[in-house]
């Protein structure tokens, strides 16, 4: 994006994320929080936005964690 600087960007990727949050407590949708913690670095990320294979299972791995502690997820299987 060399349109936009950094402060540029870091600003859309946070009003990317309200958005999201938002339309997950419209809905009702199961929101995993933790976005930045995949570790900020190459081994993980091929570039800014695209994971490597190993940033994908952090992410799995991730995502996983946080449906296993969501009570919303688990009502899914209590019907």
């Amino acid at each position: 994006m060399p349109y936009m600087d950094v402060a540029s960007i870091l600003d859309g990727f946070e009003a990317y994320n309200r958005a999201i949050r938002a339309a997950a407590i419209d809905t009702g949708a199961i929101l995993v929080e933790g976005e930045n913690e995949v570790p900020a670095d190459e081994a993980h990320f091929a570039d800014s936005v695209q994971f490597t294979d190993e940033g994908c299972r952090w992410q799995a791995q991730r995502i996983l964690r946080g449906l296993e502690h969501s009570p919303a997820f688990q009502n899914l299987f209590a019907r």
